[in-house]
């Protein structure tokens, strides 16, 4: 069972996701997807301090036992540097991305 990235940003907005990730444990998930950069918070975003986060709450999952699921891309065009128009996938974006060079 897999609790899957919205999930995730809801409770880490709060400021409960190592609440969340201890509690889907207990209830029985075995995967989670970490997302800190769901919401665009546009100027006021600390790029830095979102990319600490989202290492931070992967080690605790990691550790908690949850396997990591992961996505390449966005869910909506604007942003989204896997597309390269008409429909196209910009390869070199994606693998870019599942290296780590992006995070998404």
């Amino acid at each position: 069972m897999a609790a899957d990235d919205p999930m995730f940003a809801i409770a880490y907005y709060q400021g409960k996701a190592e609440q969340f990730l201890r509690t889907i444990r207990e209830l029985g998930f075995t995967h989670a997807q970490i997302d800190t950069q769901s919401i665009n918070l546009g100027e006021m975003a600390d790029l830095k301090k979102l990319h600490e986060d989202w290492q931070k709450y992967m080690a605790l999952a990691l550790e908690l036992g949850l396997k990591i699921e992961g996505e390449v891309g966005q869910k909506t065009p604007d942003g989204d540097l896997a597309r390269s128009g008409k429909g196209r996938l910009n390869v070199q974006a994606v693998v870019g991305e599942m290296k780590g060079g992006k995070r998404g």
